[in-house]
């Protein structure tokens, strides 16, 4: 089994060669496509390969992508963004996936980490399509946020590629998307990417109105329900209209999901009215939830474990449940044993003789 690693770059000179040194531990081939650089970028590529192909930008992410692929001769096509890495132990995961044998399988998913806390732990994860078989010619799709609809067999993984974290926020998107928008009948997906550039350029309003077309759209795709319907509550709740903000979350369940992310701001919304038994009820029905290990959905993970911890903590302290209060706070340790909301809880209670 060969792999070509095919990525799309422009001005990644800080960053670029970092990359490319844990990708040559297992790529075959690679192959930079670079859009448009005006700094070194090209410079440090050519120190790992030299299959370094210049793309005109139309301002068409799958298009740059398609052609990076297109220049691919191994068996499968691995692709990398410049500021992702990836640890020792994931590596050697990716090492070992190369050594099968006559591989049945034709896509490989692969966690994406995306966010993390202040200790580097991931809180935030999606699974993403990251090794293809080259022969079944798959393409991108989208000119922004862009994927690859794939079929056949497709091998589930824990191996995990890093994302730097977040860059500079910029319009780039943005205006992609307008642009798209402005062409007429946009699909329900781009209405989507559309608001949360909205939202991310922080066009508060307009994102509003695009999440809400989202949601009004046909053929909506849900595993982008949960994050539209929060920022439509979190919208709601700002101007205090709370019941249209529980309407809005409960509607994800119409789409057959029930997320903790979604469970979790139900109850933020009881508890800010301090109806502690109610919030209670949905914090606690988080646990209940069977989480797919591998899907291709967003997954916030403190949301599902560490924030709902303490947020029981402080329901059942209000009410006078010491017990569970102190339950929920070592629970929370669990998750986050460095917060220092455990041990100022902790402390509280230490002060209140409840333990």
């Amino acid at each position: 089994m060969t792999v070509s690693l095919c990525m799309i770059v422009k001005n990644e000179e800080k960053i670029l060669g970092k990359c490319l040194e844990l990708a040559r531990s297992f790529a075959d081939e690679i192959i930079v496509v670079d859009t448009g650089s005006e700094d070194g970028t090209k410079r440090i590529a050519e120190t790992y390969t030299d299959k370094i192909y210049d793309f005109s930008w139309t301002e068409d992410f799958a298009a740059a992508r398609n052609f990076s692929f297109s220049k691919a001769s191994m068996d499968y096509i691995m692709w990398l963004d410049a500021d992702d890495t990836i640890k020792t132990e994931d590596l050697e995961k990716i090492i070992e996936l190369k050594k099968i044998e006559e591989p049945m399988f034709d896509v490989v998913l692969m966690k994406y980490a995306v966010g993390y806390d202040e200790s580097g732990r991931v809180t935030a994860a999606f699974y993403r399509e990251r090794l293809l078989r080259r022969s079944k010619n798959y393409k991108w799709v989208g000119a922004v946020h862009e994927y690859i609809e794939i079929s056949g067999e497709i091998l589930n993984t824990d191996i995990c590629i890093m994302h730097a974290g977040k860059k500079e926020q910029t319009d780039r998107n943005l205006k992609i998307l307008e642009k798209a928008i402005s062409l007429g009948k946009p699909n329900a997906r781009e209405l989507y990417y559309y608001a949360t550039e909205l939202y991310n350029n922080g066009k508060l309003e307009r994102a509003f109105q695009y999440y809400l077309k989202f949601m009004n759209s046909d053929e909506i795709n849900p595993i982008y329900v949960p994050d539209a319907c929060i920022r439509l509550a979190a919208y709601y709740v700002k101007d205090r209209k709370y019941d249209e903000a529980l309407s809005i979350l409960i509607r994800t369940m119409e789409f057959g999901i029930m997320k903790p992310e979604v469970l979790c701001h139900i109850g933020n919304l009881y508890k800010e009215k301090e109806d502690y038994e109610r919030a209670i009820a949905w914090y606690e029905l988080i646990f209940k939830l069977l989480i797919p290990k591998c899907d291709t959905e967003m997954h916030l993970y403190e949301l599902g474990g560490f924030i709902p911890c303490v947020d029981l903590c402080y329901c059942y302290f209000k009410l006078g449940k010491f017990r569970e209060a102190v339950e929920y706070n070592e629970r929370a340790a669990a998750f986050k044993p460095d917060s220092p909301i455990i041990e100022y809880n902790r402390r509280k209670f230490r002060e209140a003789g409840i333990i």
